[in-house]
């Protein structure tokens, strides 16, 4: 999972198209074949509709063979209706084709940005420890990556000492406490 202080310095050493793309794999948690294989006719832009839909195509089958429809943030979607459309893909090589070679780009800007270990996968794990964090069951989350077990999303999941020391108080102040001094009884 990326910290806050690693996207902060990632999405600065971006030039726009590579903001773009990794806003993407943030905000919507798709796989990179999902990404790179992402079609125009995949993307609904209406308002109060966005959404991407990952599907079957030829040279591509998602994970699970089932079909999913991923909301886009309202600003995540804003930035795709101005895009350019050169080609049928969303983010196609400079070629017209299909990204190939996105893991070596984000290891540049990761360079740049001084940011170890970067991976296209993180922003997949940083997504739903995030979506967790903001109050989002983890059936939702199951559903949002396309998971066909729990147990896998499950494993996506990277809490940190002080998020678990946040919950427990979190929990703590929400529940009564009897005794004197909020000591329990038993």
């Amino acid at each position: 999972m990326y910290a806050n202080d690693e996207l902060e310095r990632l999405f600065a050493a971006c030039d726009e198209r590579e903001r773009v793309v990794v806003e993407t794999l943030l905000l919507t948690g798709l796989r990179e074949g999902e990404l790179t294989t992402l079609a125009w006719d995949d993307v609904c832009l209406e308002p109060d509709r966005e959404c991407v839909v990952v599907r079957a195509k030829p040279g591509f089958t998602p994970k699970d063979y089932e079909q999913r429809e991923v909301p886009l943030p309202a600003s995540l979607a804003e930035k795709l209706r101005a895009w350019p459309r050169t080609a049928g893909l969303v983010f196609p090589s400079r070629r017209g084709e299909r990204e190939r070679h996105l893991l070596r780009r984000l290891q540049r800007v990761a360079a740049r940005a001084g940011v170890e270990g970067a991976t296209l996968h993180k922003f997949r794990h940083t997504h739903a420890t995030r979506l967790l964090e903001q109050g989002a069951d983890v059936v939702t989350v199951q559903r949002l990556l396309g998971h066909s077990g729990l147990g896998t999303t499950q494993r996506y999941l990277n809490p940190d000492a002080e998020r678990k020391r946040a919950a427990v108080a979190q929990l703590a102040r929400a529940l009564p406490v009897a005794g004197p001094a909020g000591r329990g009884r038993g």
